[in-house]
């Protein structure tokens, strides 16, 4: 079972979980995103598959992921990742230090750094790279100028950015993203999504993510069925 008991956590008014002092890419922050999906992974359920519930390959691809992480763990195995880093993600971690304080200098909100969310209820998480004042949170992103400077030149919220922004609102059930994005020596990018503009999506999502968990229990179901463990267990 999920054993998260050494770990100082809050509980949001939707019963979500904030893990508050957990770093990013800490085996810790890896074995609190087991057995979920998250919100980098939303973009997954906007994809129309040929199935009656209309999940797509990548979303089955991840329901098996999951259905093994769950059955791994209830069965005292450690299904943590080996985490891993690379030249991008250190300058990301670097930056976002610099760009957090400048955003809250600028809007004047006062933020709080979170590791991550888990909402249980509904087996889904996502790690905003801070929660804003009482209904926003705050992504920031590093990318490579040849990301970046498309994004600054077109108007509106980056595309390739709102499905896992919309999941991290979807799990702390709050009003607005604000994204901040750049490369040293190039603009930063400042824009903001608003939940109230992305209801159908929002519904697309959950009911795909209602699948989704209906399909994982269903692969659990067979596994414990073919465990001679479990088969014993039930005698």
């Amino acid at each position: 079972m999920f054993n998260f008991s050494h770990l100082k956590t809050e509980t949001l008014a939707n019963g979500a979980t904030v893990f508050t002092d957990l770093e990013q890419g800490t085996p810790d922050w890896h074995q609190v995103r087991l057995g979920i999906l998250t919100a980098s992974e939303v973009g997954l359920l906007l994809v129309k598959g040929k199935r009656p519930d209309g999940l797509g390959a990548g979303a089955l691809t991840a329901g098996l992921r999951i259905a093994g992480e769950i059955y791994r763990i209830n069965g005292g195995y450690d299904a943590t990742p080996e985490s891993w880093s690379n030249v991008y993600t250190e300058r990301g971690h670097t930056l976002e230090e610099e760009w957090r304080g400048e955003y809250e200098f600028i809007t004047d909100e006062f933020i709080t750094q979170v590791g991550f969310v888990r909402l249980d209820s509904i087996r889904f998480g996502g790690s905003p790279d801070a929660l804003v004042a009482k209904n926003g949170v705050w992504e920031c992103k590093s990318h490579k100028p040849e990301i970046l400077i498309p994004m600054l030149l077109e108007t509106g919220f980056p595309e390739a950015h709102k499905p896992q922004c919309l999941g991290n609102l979807i799990t702390t059930d709050r009003e607005y993203c604000d994204i901040t994005a750049g490369f040293p020596g190039l603009p930063k990018l400042s824009r903001r999504l608003y939940r109230e503009d992305c209801k159908e999506e929002e519904s697309i999502i959950k009911e795909k993510l209602s699948a989704l968990n209906e399909y994982v229990d269903d692969i659990l179901k067979q596994l414990k069925a073919g465990d001679p463990v479990y088969a014993m267990a039930a005698e």
